[in-house]
């Protein structure tokens, strides 16, 4: 229902709107009901809509919001301004996208402005022990922190707006001791956020106690500083992921433009809690290694093209033959079934490199041999046939054969 009071030089009207039954497209297939809107708006000499007392109520779905609203210059380019909150609070799951579910407590509060085509979006999220299960295969329990946020938008070419880059982010987040002066970097960047996370379980990986610094803005996601436990050992590093050139309406074109800086050093994991086809038949031992990326296009199917290394500076003889199996499952490279072998003489593995440039993985394997071998192998190094980056990453996300 809308009641309206109208005069020569002003109108005023409240708006009240109860919907049972309200589908969304691309959320979820069944509909959120009932849904309620109400706000109170008024045109001061028919120059501009202000709009107050927004209130939009989905109990179903434990969710309300609240907002206000201007447009002014209605005679010539509309400026509009919308301030929001909304808040999500339920203690059981609630599917608020298909086959995502939700609970916990979640709180977003955002500025709006537009401006014919520019978008500017500014404001806050605040989790407060907020879980989610994605399709029941991945987990994430407890998220909790406030994480401030600055986008802006250009409208007619649907691409995310770049602005100044704080010098601590992107690229020179190597150069930087983070770790050491993190009290100092976060006194001078206030939207420099820290968020945590209890634990992430998936069939492929899992992870405990995580925490990260992160700067949202600017077409950028910057992380400084992640780390966490996992399989009794420690996960750290940094991740910056540019989004400059990404249209915003198209997720595979996003992934194809994104651009990625990742380093990444795994200690102390215990190999007998591993994917159980990586360390069957292996006794208890530890892996250590260190991953550096950097790169344009994380597309699996369309653009992706990364520089960088995979090391892994200590790994067991038995765990080493498992991962080769993986990486050759039906037996036909001749050099990974030679390296088997050698395995089996007892060579045993110092460092398995994976050097990554122009779309492949260059492996190779630097052993030492026992005393009772005769062969000799120059400098110690074994290079296998390199490998597709599409290819393996399309492997790592199959499950693995025994």
């Amino acid at each position: 229902t809308a009641i309206l009071d109208v005069s020569p030089k002003n109108m005023t009207g409240n708006l009240d709107i109860i919907c049972d039954s309200l589908r969304i497209t691309g959320m979820r297939e069944a509909p959120f009901s009932p849904v309620s809107l109400s706000s109170h708006f008024s045109m001061p000499k028919f120059e501009r809509v202000e709009i107050s007392n927004i209130t939009l109520q989905a109990p179903n779905i434990r969710t309300f919001a609240i907002g206000t609203g201007r447009i002014d210059n209605l005679s010539t380019i509309p400026l509009t301004q919308l301030n929001t909150q909304i808040v999500f609070n339920s203690s059981d799951p609630v599917e608020l996208i298909d086959q995502i579910h939700f609970s916990g407590g979640f709180t977003a509060n955002t500025r709006l402005y537009l401006n014919a085509d520019l978008l500017a979006l500014n404001g806050a999220i605040s989790l407060d022990d907020m879980s989610i299960n994605m399709a029941n295969a991945v987990k994430l329990n407890a998220f909790n922190g406030h994480l401030p946020f600055t986008q802006k938008l250009d409208l007619d070419h649907l691409r995310f707006i770049s602005e100044t880059i704080p010098p601590l982010l992107g690229h020179r987040y190597s150069e930087i001791p983070f770790t050491q002066q993190r009290p100092f970097f976060k006194s001078q960047q206030p939207e420099l956020a820290t968020l945590t996370i209890d634990d992430i379980s998936s069939p492929y990986f899992n992870m405990q106690e995580i925490s990260f610094d992160i700067q949202a803005g600017g077409s950028r996601i910057d992380i400084p500083r992640f780390q966490g436990k996992a399989y009794d050992g420690n996960i750290q590093g940094y991740l910056g992921l540019d989004l400059t050139n990404s249209r915003f309406d198209d997720p595979e074109a996003m992934l194809d433009n994104m651009r990625v800086w990742l380093k990444t050093t795994i200690s102390s994991i215990n190999t007998a809690k591993l994917n159980p086809v990586i360390s069957a038949r292996a006794k208890k031992s530890q892996i250590n290694a260190n991953l550096s990326l950097t790169g344009d296009g994380l597309n699996p199917t369309g653009q992706l093209d990364l520089a960088g290394f995979f090391h892994i500076t200590e790994i067991g003889p038995k765990v080493t033959d498992n991962l080769l199996r993986t990486l050759d499952p039906t037996g036909s490279d001749k050099g990974i079934q030679t390296v088997r072998r050698m395995l089996g003489w007892g060579f045993k593995p110092k460092l398995v490199s994976f050097e990554i440039k122009h779309e492949h993985f260059y492996p190779a394997i630097y052993m030492s041999k026992p005393f009772y071998i005769p062969i000799n192998i120059a400098n110690g190094k074994v290079e296998l046939a390199r490998i597709p980056v599409k290819i393996f990453m399309e492997q790592a996300m199959q499950p693995a054969r025994p």
